[in-house]
């Protein structure tokens, strides 16, 4: 089993824009880091440990529901009105944010989190799943330029964890 140690609420494994990267590729590698957080609770030893993953996944699903909520569906909703189609995006973040929400940072009750994670991780697997097998497939279908789309994703990510 992996020893970890974190240091920082701050993700460890950061995803520089590279000109090559669109917005799907930025968006799978940031779930792809969301979704090693997950396991790498799971493995904790101790509660120290666990409080900054708890923290890490905390902060990155709702950076990651924001960059979407205020970049990426916009953009993709419309460039499906410039094409005369109906914004479709049945997929939403809201039950993940819903469940954050409800979440008491100050109660030390490790075993409330730990339900909480189960969940959270529940919800954002079934999450990336269907976003990748469907939105995903669907944006860039889009007459949108991912990279141009991927560069703004990427410059919201690095502000929002600046703060």
């Amino acid at each position: 089993m992996e020893q970890l140690t974190v240091n920082s609420t701050r993700p460890s494994s950061f995803v520089f824009f590279d000109q090559q990267q669109n917005a799907v590729q930025l968006l799978t590698a940031y779930q792809n880091e969301i979704l090693d957080l997950f396991k790498h609770y799971r493995y904790c030893d101790s509660d120290k440990q666990k409080h900054n993953f708890k923290s890490r996944i905390y902060l990155n699903l709702a950076i990651y529901a924001q960059i979407e909520d205020e970049i990426f569906y916009p953009a993709i909703k419309k460039a499906l009105l410039k094409k005369g189609l109906l914004p479709e995006l049945q997929i939403t973040f809201d039950p993940l944010i819903e469940l954050i929400s409800q979440i008491d940072f100050h109660n030390p009750n490790n075993e409330m989190h730990d339900h909480n994670i189960i969940d959270l991780e529940k919800y954002f697997n079934y999450y990336v799943k269907v976003q990748r097998e469907e939105m995903f497939v669907k944006a860039e279908k889009l007459e949108l330029n991912m990279e141009v789309l991927g560069q703004k994703i990427h410059l919201r990510k690095i502000e929002l964890l600046s703060h």
